[in-house]
C-alpha cells in the first residue's frame, strides 16, 4: 500500500486494518437482537463502522499532530486533509442514522463523545484504554440499535467486546512505549511497562470468561494462552493482538447466529490480509 497517495492516506488515517473487526464484532452484537438480519441492516451495520472510524480517527489525528511530531511517527498529513475526512467519515455514519431511524442518534452521540474523550486522555496512564473500551461498546450498541430495541444480551457482549477492545488498545501503547516517552504521553505503558502486559493480558482473560459465560460456549476459554502472545512480540505486540481479537470475534459471531457463518469467514480473511498495510503503516514486522 501506497501510504503517501490519496488513497493511501484514507486508509491509513481510517485504520484501515481495524475496519473488519469492528464491522465483525458489530454483526455479532446486532445478532443478539434478531438472529434474521435484513439486507438493509447489513448494510447500515457495515457502514456504520466505516464512518465512525474514518471521521473519528481523523479526529484523533487531529488532536495528536503535535504530540506525533515529537514522536516522530512520520505522519504528515494537513490539518486541511484530516478535518475533510472527519467531515467525509462522519457524513457517511450521519447519512446510515438518517436511515436507520431517530433511536441511533444516543449511540451515535455516546460514540462520538466517548472517542473524543479517549483521544483527549491519551496521557492518562489507564484512563485512555477504559474509554477506547467505552468507545467501542458505544459503537456496537448503535450497530446492534439498527436490528431494534437494544436487549441484556446485547449489553452483556458488547461490554465482553469492550474489554477485549481496552485490552488490544494496551498492546498499542505497549508497541508505543518508546515514541510515546520521546512525545511525554504518559500511557500506562510508558507509565508500569512491566504491569502494562499482565493488565492487557488480564483483559483479554475477562473477556473471554465472559463471552463464554454469555454464550455458553466454555470452549472458547482455551484461546486464553493466545491472549499472552503478544507477549512475546516485540513491537509487533498489538498486530498479534488484533488477530487474536479477530479470531475471537468470528467464533462469537459464529457462535450467536449461523447466519452470520459467511460473514465471520470472509471478515476473518479481510481482517487478515490487511496485516501488509498494518505492517506498512506502522512499520513492524509481523515477528520481530
Amino acid at each position: 500500500m501506497n501510504t503517501t497517495s490519496p488513497l493511501g492516506r484514507v486508509l491509513r488515517v481510517g485504520r484501515i486494518y481495524t475496519l473488519p473487526y469492528l464491522s465483525l464484532s458489530a454483526l455479532a452484537t446486532a445478532a443478539t437482537i434478531t438472529s434474521a438480519l435484513l439486507w438493509h441492516h447489513l448494510v447500515l451495520i457495515i457502514a456504520l463502522p466505516a464512518g465512525m472510524l474514518l471521521g473519528l480517527s481523523a479526529v484523533s489525528d487531529l488532536i495528536h499532530r503535535r504530540a506525533d511530531a515529537r514522536a516522530l511517527r512520520g505522519r504528515d498529513d494537513t490539518p486541511l486533509l484530516l478535518i475533510s475526512l472527519a467531515l467525509a467519515g462522519l457524513s457517511v455514519a450521519g447519512a446510515a442514522i438518517l436511515v436507520g431511524g431517530a433511536r441511533l442518534i444516543p449511540g451515535a452521540l455516546a460514540t462520538i463523545v466517548s472517542s473524543i474523550l479517549y483521544a483527549a486522555a491519551k496521557s492518562v496512564p489507564g484512563l485512555s484504554n477504559i474509554l477506547r473500551g467505552v468507545a467501542g461498546a458505544s459503537l456496537l450498541l448503535l450497530c446492534a440499535a439498527v436490528a431494534g430495541p437494544i436487549t441484556p444480551a446485547t449489553v452483556q457482549i458488547a461490554l465482553a467486546f469492550a474489554i477485549i477492545d481496552a485490552g488490544g488498545n494496551l498492546w498499542g501503547d505497549v508497541r508505543d512505549q518508546e515514541p510515546d516517552t520521546r512525545a511525554g504521553t504518559r500511557t500506562l505503558a510508558v507509565v508500569a511497562p512491566q504491569a502494562a502486559p499482565w493488565v492487557a493480558w488480564g483483559l483479554f482473560g475477562v473477556a473471554l470468561a465472559l463471552f463464554a459465560e454469555i454464550l455458553a460456549f466454555p470452549w472458547l476459554l482455551v484461546l486464553l494462552p493466545l491472549g499472552a502472545m503478544p507477549w512475546r512480540a516485540g513491537r509487533a505486540c498489538h498486530l498479534h493482538a488484533l488477530v487474536i481479537k479477530y479470531v475471537i470475534a468470528a467464533l462469537v459471531a459464529v457462535r450467536v447466529s449461523s447466519m452470520l457463518v459467511p460473514f465471520a469467514i470472509i471478515l476473518l480473511v479481510a481482517g487478515l490480509l490487511t496485516i501488509p498495510a498494518y505492517q506498512q503503516i506502522h512499520r513492524v514486522r509481523l515477528v520481530s
